[in-house]
């Protein structure tokens, strides 16, 4: 039963690994949007899961002892290379996220000090007929639609929706030059 398993399972990712690298399936997309690594990085990734693939193979049909021990040393020492590399992986998007906190910090502290003038800012722009900037926010989202630093899902068209790049970031009309039905009359000029 656990032999019929394994080769289930085994069966199961290779496929969806197969269709992944095809740009089919329905990991496909997250492969592609998500990583950050160089093609010769995964090669290298993939010809290490093919060796200890091999190892583990080896190590299940080898009878003699001593040998079934080398090759099981070979295999920790292929899985030790990949743990640390996993490690290594970890503590930069540690450190990265580590980066956008701060940052996120600094504008919290930023918009806390300075919450007067962004508000009059606002407000004066609201009155001028325009339509307030998009916040910095969508910048950090590398996979938002048109966020700073990635396409998005459509490629980075925009397409006719709300949102980053789509019709809601287009400018509003100017407002109109006469005088609608029911408008107050402007305020005397400040003195």
């Amino acid at each position: 039963m656990k032999k019929t398993l394994m080769l289930i399972t085994i069966v199961g990712l290779t496929a969806g690994s197969a269709l992944a690298q095809r740009g089919e399936g329905p990991q496909a997309g997250k492969a592609k949007h998500g990583s950050r690594m160089s093609e010769e990085a995964r090669a290298e990734i993939r010809a290490e899961r093919d060796e200890i693939r091999d190892l583990v193979g080896a190590i299940r049909v080898e009878t003699d002892e001593t040998r079934k021990t080398e090759l099981t040393e070979q295999l920790r020492a292929k899985l030790n290379v990949v743990a640390d590399r996993m490690q290594e992986h970890h503590q930069k998007r540690l450190e990265e996220a580590e980066q956008r906190l701060d940052a996120l910090r600094e504008r919290i502290d930023d918009s806390i000090d300075n919450r007067d003038e962004l508000i009059e800012e606002q407000i004066e722009r609201l009155l001028a007929g325009e339509r307030p900037g998009r916040p910095t926010a969508f910048d950090d989202f590398p996979y938002a639609k048109k966020g700073g630093r990635g396409e998005g899902r459509d490629g980075g068209r925009g397409g006719n929706r709300k949102g980053p790049g789509g019709w809601m970031n287009e400018p509003p009309p100017p407002p109109p030059e006469d005088d609608m039905p029911g408008d107050e009359p402007p305020p005397p000029p400040a003195e």
